[in-house]
C-alpha cells in the first residue's frame, strides 16, 4: 500500500469517526472519540509531511482499547493503518542498514 493509498484508508476512518462523534454529541462518549479524531487527524497530517514513520507507537496504542472496544467497527481500520506503519517504519530503518 503507498502513502496515497494509506491516506485515503485514514481519510475513510476520518470520516466514519466523525459521523460516530456527531451521533455522540451530547453523550457521555463524545469527548473521548473527539479525542479520536484528533489523534487520527495528526497521523494524517505526519504522513502528509511525510513524518509518519517517526510515530513511536502504533495508531491502536495511541486510540488505546477502551475506545477501540467501544467501537468495534474501527478495529479494521486500524489494524490495516498500523500493519502499514509498521512496514513503512521497517523500510525506513533498513535503509541505514548498511551490514548487507
Amino acid at each position: 500500500m503507498t502513502s496515497e493509498h494509506l491516506s485515503r484508508e485514514i481519510s475513510k476512518l476520518i470520516a466514519a469517526i466523525e459521523r460516530e462523534w456527531r451521533e455522540e454529541l451530547g453523550g457521555p462518549e463524545a469527548t473521548l472519540t473527539e479525542t479520536v479524531l484528533r489523534k487520527v487527524h495528526r497521523l494524517l497530517t505526519m504522513l502528509k509531511k511525510d513524518d509518519a514513520n517517526n510515530t513511536i507507537e502504533g495508531l491502536q496504542a495511541q486510540i488505546g482499547p477502551d475506545w477501540l472496544e467501544s467501537h468495534p467497527w474501527a478495529t479494521p481500520y486500524v489494524l490495516r493503518i498500523d500493519a502499514v506503519l509498521t512496514t513503512m517504519g521497517d523500510n525506513s530503518s533498513n535503509q541505514f542498514n548498511t551490514d548487507h
